[in-house]
């Protein structure tokens, strides 16, 4: 059963303007996940009592001790990334929980109960070993002190394996319904979802642009893959906003007779090329979203005409280095450049004032190697 936030509706209700009247409908909030033992005990400032012998225990690992090894529990975190990677392409981080479009809940709830049958699992396998674990870790730990005392500590502060499993568990928000109280709350939120989307466009494309697209002359498999998952992105994020929709629908068309599994060059790579370029800048996204790419935007779709001016410096010198790295992951780089975990925040845009202008895009040149950087984003207003 649904826990009630305010009224409760078939879904998520918010009226905006952007290109037209629209109803923002069927969002749906959802979240999930994986918490567990740390395997870490602080020790108090006082004794502590091992074979009838007072122990000081500020000498014990500065008061906390990693009495179960952290390794054998990183497999949390490995579930956490899994499922934090999959929401950031189908949904829009917001300070409530992830907002997916209520047609990809389905598939949602198919992917939640896959990694929580599959974290369980890994729970089962580490309780079956856990005494020979805690038995190793405390002979290790005995080892590096060089002597038996913090092996007995270890075994002292332990979990019973009954307790030790019970820390674990999966916390997940059931598919929430919200309503907004106001127009303008409506209008606020609304431009969350539509600012949180566009920023994770932008982020993903700027990135796959600087490592699949600049300076080459053709895209490999793995890049061309990329390029297939960034448009599932735009259409799976589309939800928020109706220009959004559009810039799906046009992406569709750029890709429409091209193969997702080989690699391109020629006409097929510059279209490629082009497009993801245009998402990779917040200048040329609003652009797309107003309907207006540009003339000399389309021109980079053909290797026989000349590129626009933009982009023509990062076409003029080919990169002949041999590429190491696997395309595919550019869509998930953005959320795993780091071990630890991150939030995406959106600041809410009043829809009333005045759009900020964004900042030009910049191409910088160190021995022929450019990089595009987005504009910086500060709310993207109303289209």
């Amino acid at each position: 059963m649904l826990p009630c936030w305010g009224t409760l509706m078939p879904y998520l209700f918010i009226r905006i303007k952007l290109m037209s009247d629209i109803n923002l409908q069927d969002a749906v909030l959802i979240d999930c996940s994986f918490t567990g033992c740390g395997g870490t005990r602080t020790i108090a400032d006082g004794k502590i009592i091992v074979d009838e012998k007072a122990i000081d225990a500020q000498g014990v690992t500065s008061k906390k001790l990693q009495w179960f090894p952290s390794e054998a529990l990183s497999f949390k975190d490995k579930h956490n990334k899994r499922v934090k990677r999959y929401f950031d392409t189908i949904g829009i981080p917001t300070p409530l929980g992830i907002v997916i479009d209520k047609s990809k809940l389905r598939e949602a709830e198919i992917f939640i109960e896959s990694e929580k049958a599959q974290f369980f699992e890994e729970v089962e396998l580490l309780c079956d070993s856990y005494e020979v674990t805690l038995e190793q870790h405390a002979i290790g730990a005995n080892q590096k002190a060089g002597n038996e005392r913090i092996g007995k500590i270890i075994k002292m502060v332990a979990m019973t394996k009954d307790d030790f499993r019970n820390t674990f568990k999966m916390t997940s928000m059931p598919p929430l319904v919200l309503s907004a109280t106001s127009d303008e709350g409506a209008q606020e939120f609304s431009q969350i979802l539509t600012d949180g989307a566009l920023q994770r466009l932008i982020e993903t494309a700027s990135k796959l642009f600087n490592k699949s697209f600049l300076g080459k002359e053709k895209t490999t498999e793995a890049a061309t893959k990329a390029t297939f998952k960034l448009k599932d992105m735009v259409f799976n994020l589309s939800f928020a906003n109706n220009a959004l929709a559009y810039v799906a629908d046009q992406f569709t068309e750029v890709l429409d007779g091209i193969n997702s599994q080989t690699e391109h060059s020629g006409k097929d790579f510059y279209a490629m090329r082009s497009f993801v370029f245009e998402l990779s800048t917040e200048e040329s996204l609003l652009s797309l979203m107003k309907g207006e790419r540009s003339e000399s935007d389309e021109e980079t779709a053909s290797p026989e005409l000349d590129v626009s001016e933009a982009d023509a410096e990062s076409c003029t010198q080919p990169d002949t280095t041999t590429q190491t790295v696997d395309e595919t992951q550019v869509v998930d780089e953005a959320e795993t450049a780091s071990e630890a975990p991150e939030t995406t925040t959106v600041n809410p845009v009043v829809p009333s004032k005045a759009n900020t202008p964004s900042e030009d895009v910049t191409v910088t040149t160190e021995e022929n190697a450019k990089t595009v950087i987005p504009g910086k984003l500060q709310g993207f207003g109303n289209f």
